[in-house]
């Protein structure tokens, strides 16, 4: 992998990894904001439910479309509108509707994000833990930074999260032009995926988390 390609696709991840920084602190915004915290609750239930829903629709429109690239950069665009009203100080109605724009948004995002870049990285794929590894430490720097300042700011992850939405709509428009390949699904794939020995502790791994 070059430096140029290595460049591009370490920024995408430190801006889009980063940008979930915004998620820990969202109750504590919403409440702050005007919300029950019944209704903040409510309102969080919306992020996996948009992830649900949004995710499989997004990636089919891709693979129908191969245009893995547009369906990027239209949904980082949407996830960058969020971001951007998240800066102006919104009224708790508009901050809740953007809440749930990123919810059905953000679905694809790092699934398009991963194939763009495996495609990219090619037979250099032992490269890809190091490219992504910039985004988690893009995110704790970010935790970190947010936790410091939320006592004394308190729309700080609001702000940090929705600059760096913007910045990932930007970078992704800097992500290497390379094809994604659609294969076809069929049910020895999917039987392969759900008996491999790795996805239970994954699984496991991402419920606790």
């Amino acid at each position: 992998m070059n430096r140029s390609t290595r460049l591009r696709l370490s920024s995408w991840y430190a801006a889009a990894v980063g940008s979930i920084v915004a998620i820990p602190f969202l109750t504590v915004v919403l409440v702050d904001a005007g919300l029950s915290q019944s209704a903040a609750a409510a309102c969080m239930l919306v992020l996996p439910a948009g992830q649900l829903i949004g995710g499989p629709l997004w990636s089919w429109m891709a693979d129908r479309t191969a245009g893995a690239h547009t369906v990027l950069r239209l949904t980082t665009a949407a996830c960058a509108l969020a971001g951007f009203v998240w800066l102006t100080d919104p009224t708790p109605a508009v901050l809740v509707l953007t809440v749930m724009l990123y919810a059905v948004a953000r679905g694809p995002v790092h699934p398009l994000a991963d194939a763009i870049t495996l495609a990219s990285l090619g037979p250099d794929r032992r490269s890809y833990g190091a490219v992504r590894a910039v985004g988690s430490v893009a995110y704790v720097g970010a935790v970190v930074v947010t936790g410091a300042l939320r006592d004394t700011w308190p729309r700080v992850s609001l702000v940090t999260g929705g600059s760096l939405l913007i910045a990932t709509a930007v970078a992704t428009w800097w992500l290497p032009r390379t094809a994604v390949s659609v294969t076809p699904s069929d049910w020895t794939r999917l039987r392969g995926l759900l008996t491999h020995p790795v996805l239970l502790p994954m699984m496991a791994v991402c419920v606790l988390h």
